[in-house]
């Protein structure tokens, strides 16, 4: 029994350089085969000898040698290498066949019934290679061992050190595996029409091989309808198809290819592999039109569709993809079940039942850093039953829930989205640090209906007939409502009673009714609830749509910390910063923030927040601590280190020296026991830093054991 699966396949790669030697060598003779020659004669030599059968020149060749065929049908004679199975022709040394006028002229044929009468059209042993034929009607027995006599209907490959190039493998069969081929390497070849009949058969055009610049159409199987278990680069596939999974490819590894039109009942275009670079549109499948069960890396998935869930991909991890205009009947029209990072959703609807549709974009999945634009579904136009990280949702349609529909949202941005009914930002779930801007929906919340919002800020939503422009049966802490607008005398937030608003700011809409919510400590333009101040909250600039807390707002330190449920604001930057949490989206950071902000922009970082905590440089060091501590946070040069101590010019101590900068004061800590708490005591404090190294003498370094070092700003 052969091993079968990709890491055969790539283990076997290095055959390829050996052929090379081989076909090359010194002395290689050249034998001829004419299928209408007369008056053949061993060792057929010239042309005029030439065999009348390929098989009798490689029977006369040595490895190395070149047997060149001319024009013809050869559809007579055969050899068994394994069980019983004929193979018409079998290359057992490692030679080179190779046609004269190539695969329209030259034909190779089996016999295409499977079963006890069927013949494969060509065994290839290791090293050998096969250039410019078709091969057409081969087939495998239905008994014998899987592998050896029930696959590879076309060409079997005892490796991928053997070649087959600018060839046309068509309507052969095998029972098991590999209608067409398994194993061998592939090049510029075409395998049409093939077929893998059994319920759990695989690749029906090709298995276990490595496959570049080919074309594989209109081939079927189980698993796998044009390849499975294959390495394939620059190939199109197009037109297969799988009764369970992987119409296009099962089980392979693709780069840079093309696969369009095929169909399965799970993943239309690929099944359970990677795909790097690949171009995947006009396939369709019940569950995963364009992708199943993949891992993809920069593909573009487009006008695929599936008749249940997940029209571009379902259950897959995509990275760096774009999904444009695929559809599902049910759920994720993008994307179902999925996580997705940097990817870009645009144009992808999941329309069916009214009960059941949901997430035009992206549906029960993990995103981070997508953009959803222009989907469209009965539930969540942009994304349904998600949880989104860093995404942007804009321009998203629904009858619920126009961005999001129950959904946990992230550090997003909502805008521009709409919904026909309820909930024009998003319906129902848990937005965090979201901005939800300019929504709209007929009725209901403008920005937000039915969720939980925590830090968001909510501004310039809309809504036609009844309910609240901002949000509507929403739970509110530390929110910032502003210029949320109505047709009508609308509240710009409200609920029923049984919702609560906290630490938030509803001020400036076109009208305010908070509807009977619980309001605590809130900062609103009309009296209601417990702590709450009428006063105006003091933004930066109102105008400009800058609502971070001047100094003297109302606002800061006003909150109550019981209803505070994050650690950062809006900006990812400390929540409570003076003990008491401030109320609205954004905490009042202090005057120390400023030349922190004035940083930042010096170094092209942004000052939103985003980059407060992060390793731009990848020292280790967050911006913020780098800032602390006066350094470039672009260059990896940069930083607060500590150089190995050294002995003084003295008769006692140890000179310990850090890299500094001359704008900062530095204090210097030593231990002799890391063990012990607290590690560390002071040794040193008020030392000014100087440009490039700053150092200090340790007099009290005396005695023959470790002495630990650590410096810090002061």
């Amino acid at each position: 029994m052969k091993e079968i699966g990709i890491m055969k396949t790539i283990q076997m790669m290095a055959g390829v350089a050996v052929l090379c030697l081989l076909t090359l060598r010194a002395g290689a003779t050249t034998y001829f085969v004419n299928v209408s020659n007369t008056v053949p004669a061993s060792p057929f030599a010239t042309w005029t000898a030439a065999a009348t059968n390929i098989q009798d020149a490689i029977d006369a060749s040595t490895d190395g040698d070149l047997i060149l065929v001319t024009n013809g049908l050869y559809a007579t004679g055969g050899r068994v290498v394994y069980g019983s199975l004929t193979n018409r022709v079998v290359i057992n040394k490692a030679v080179t066949v190779q046609s004269v006028n190539g695969p329209a002229k030259t034909f190779i044929q089996g016999y295409p019934s499977l079963g006890n009468s069927a013949v494969r059209c060509v065994y290839l042993t290791n090293n050998a290679a096969l250039l410019g034929f078709t091969l057409t009607n081969g087939a495998t027995r239905m008994t014998g061992d899987t592998y050896e006599e029930q696959s590879g209907g076309g060409i079997w490959c005892e490796s991928t050190s053997a070649i087959v190039s600018n060839c046309v493998v068509a309507k052969n069969a095998a029972r098991f595996f590999g209608g067409g081929t398994v194993s061998g390497t592939l090049k510029n070849s075409t395998l049409t029409n093939n077929t893998a009949s059994l319920s759990t058969s695989q690749g029906g055009g090709a298995l276990a091989g490595i496959l570049t610049n080919c074309i594989i159409a209109r081939n079927s199987a189980a698993f796998g309808g044009g390849a499975a278990s294959n390495v394939l680069f620059n190939c199109t596939l197009t037109n297969n198809s799988a009764n369970n999974s992987g119409g296009g490819a099962f089980s392979c590894v693709l780069s840079n290819c093309f696969l369009y039109g095929n169909s399965a009942t799970n993943g239309g275009g690929a099944a359970c592999g990677t795909l790097t670079g690949c171009t995947l549109t006009n396939n369709i499948a019940y569950n995963g039109g364009g992708s199943f069960s993949n891992t993809l890396n920069n593909c573009a998935l487009i006008h695929n569709l599936a008749t249940n869930s997940g029209g571009g991909a379902f259950s897959c991890t995509l990275s760096n993809c774009t999904l444009i205009s695929n559809f599902a009947t049910n759920y994720g029209g993008g994307a179902f079940a999925c996580a997705l990072s940097n990817c870009t959703l645009s144009g992808n609807s999941a329309f069916g039942s009214a009960v059941q549709s949901c997430g035009g974009g992206a549906c029960f999945g993990m995103l981070y850093n997508c953009t959803l634009s222009n989907n469209a579904s009965v539930h969540g136009g942009g994304t349904g039953s998600n949880t989104l990280n860093n995404c942007i949702l804009f321009s998203n349609t629904a009858s619920d829930g126009g961005g999001a529909f129950v959904a946990v949202l992230n550090s997003c941005i909502l805008y521009s989205n709409t919904a026909s009914f309820q909930g024009g930002g998003s319906y129902g779930g848990t937005l965090n640090a979201c901005v939800i801007n300019g929504n709209q929906s007929w009725q209901g919340g403008g920005g937000a209906e039915n969720a939980n919002l925590n830090d968001c800020l909510i501004t310039h939503n809309f809504v036609t007939l009844s309910g609240a422009s901002g949000t509507y049966y929403c739970n509110l802490t530390n929110c910032t409502v502003v210029g949320n607008a109505t047709s009508s005398s609308i509240a710009a937030v409200g609920g029923n009673g049984s919702q609560t608003c906290a630490n938030s700011i509803v001020y400036y809409n076109q009208y305010i009714n908070v509807g009977g919510m619980i309001i605590i400590n809130c900062c609103l333009s009309a009296n209601s609830g417990v702590g709450y101040i009428t006063n105006e909250p003091s933004f930066v600039n109102l105008d400009a749509g800058d609502y971070h807390l001047q100094s003297n707002s109302p606002c800061i330190d006003a909150g109550n910390n019981a209803y505070t449920n994050s650690i950062t604001d809006l900006d990812g930057r400390p929540r409570v910063v003076n003990g008491t949490v401030d109320i609205g989206a954004y905490e009042y950071q202090g005057t120390n923030l400023e030349p922190f902000v004035v940083w930042l922009d010096q170094y092209g970082l942004p000052d939103d927040g985003s980059a407060d905590y992060a390793d731009s440089d990848g020292t280790g060091m967050k911006n913020w601590q780098k800032w602390i501590a006066g350094l470039n946070p672009t260059n990896r040069a940069s930083v607060l280190a500590m150089l190995s101590p050294a002995a003084t010019n003295k008769v006692t101590g140890l000179t310990v020296s850090w890299q500094s900068v001359n704008t900062r004061t530095y204090y210097l800590q030593r231990s002799t026991n890391l063990a012990a708490s607290p590690a560390f005591s002071a040794l040193q404090s008020n030392l000014v830093g100087q440009a490039g190294t700053t150092s200090y003498i340790d007099a009290t370094a005396t005695n023959r054991i470790s002495y630990f070092y650590r410096v810090g700003v002061q």
